[in-house]
């Protein structure tokens, strides 16, 4: 029957990282100054906001280096993307199709050159640039898509 081999390879990373512990620990103590035995009238120095200051312990030490290797860097999360707002809804559409008027929902901005979005159930949607604008309607032409009248226009 075979023995058991002493040494597995989990066994050796625990020495390893409790080798490394120690060292930290016992490095932290000996390059700490020496107490002094008479108070001095001298004012605490500040560190410096900008001056990284030396990991408290070997372990936040461990993280911090850690998070240096590109494997642990923890990506930021992607901003949210701001929901569609409807600002208003289609009266007319012209005999050629070319653009439309809307009626503005109460306290909507809007000024020539922006871009709108109508999503219209059933149907592809249709993109219009605001060209003119007379409170509480403006004038839009249709770069694409095919909008009819009673369709929400969204920002």
């Amino acid at each position: 029957m075979a023995a058991a081999p002493l040494f597995l390879p989990h066994r050796a990373v625990l020495l390893l990282v409790g080798l490394l512990w120690i060292s930290l620990s016992g490095c932290s103590l000996r390059n700490s100054p020496a107490p002094s035995r008479h108070p001095t009238a001298e004012a605490p120095v500040e560190a410096h906001p900008e001056t990284p200051s030396a990991p408290s312990s070997p372990l936040a030490w461990l993280s911090s280096a850690l998070g240096k290797i590109p494997l642990f860097h923890r990506q930021p999360a992607p901003p949210k993307a701001l929901g569609l707002q409807r600002i208003g809804t289609v009266r007319t559409l012209s005999n050629d199709g070319t653009y439309v008027i809307v009626e503005l929902e109460p306290g909507m901005p809007v000024s020539p050159g922006n871009d709108l979005l109508i999503t219209a159930t059933g149907g592809e949607p249709a993109r219009l640039k605001v060209s003119e604008v007379q409170a509480p309607y403006f004038v839009a032409d249709v770069v694409s898509g095919h909008p009819s009248p009673g369709d929400p226009v969204q920002q």
